[in-house]
């Protein structure tokens, strides 16, 4: 389901003519994942998804027994940037899993304020310049900017913050 793609599947990959991750792929991964973890009666993290289904696998799973510490984690790029952020194949905006559409970020951002999400995380695998400057479908999957997820996060929250006191 993943194998050649590059960015979120949905309107504007079809747009561009690129494969889209359907969000089913990783839908699979965090909910097996999660029955894993209950079966096995262990503490772990799940892997950094951009995966909450609006509540669902993720947010909405319940934490059947003390033993078990689920662990949702997400990457600042994925509660900061949308699937949009890919514009006209922005390689920046490259990532695996990818960004996905505004429904998930929202989701990602309630769950961090109420705490159904335990952790913001990246693997962070920042790559050179000329390397992310070619085309979109040949570039690395990850940022160019070395100093980038740890500014995404402080300016989303902000934002966050700013819209709420304002409601």
């Amino acid at each position: 389901m993943t194998v050649g793609c590059s960015m979120n599947a949905g309107a504007l990959a079809f747009r561009l003519g690129l494969r889209g991750m359907p969000v089913a792929a990783e839908a699979g991964l965090v909910e097996r994942d999660l029955r894993l973890l209950a079966e096995l009666k262990v503490a772990a993290p799940t892997c950094t998804s951009p995966f909450v289904d609006g509540g669902g696998a993720g947010r909405g799973s319940p934490r059947p027994a003390q033993w078990f510490a689920r662990n949702l984690r997400v990457a600042p790029h994925h509660f900061v940037l949308t699937e949009s952020a890919v514009g006209e194949y922005n390689t920046n905006a490259k990532m695996n899993p990818p960004c996905r559409a505004e429904s998930d970020r929202r989701a990602m951002l309630e769950g961090l304020l109420d705490g159904s999400i335990d952790c913001i995380a990246t693997d962070h695998a920042p790559h050179a310049s000329h390397e992310k400057e070619q085309e979109f479908d040949r570039a690395p999957m990850a940022s160019r900017d070395s100093n980038r997820p740890s500014a995404l996060p402080s300016s989303c929250f902000i934002v966050s913050t700013r819209s709420r006191s304002a409601g």
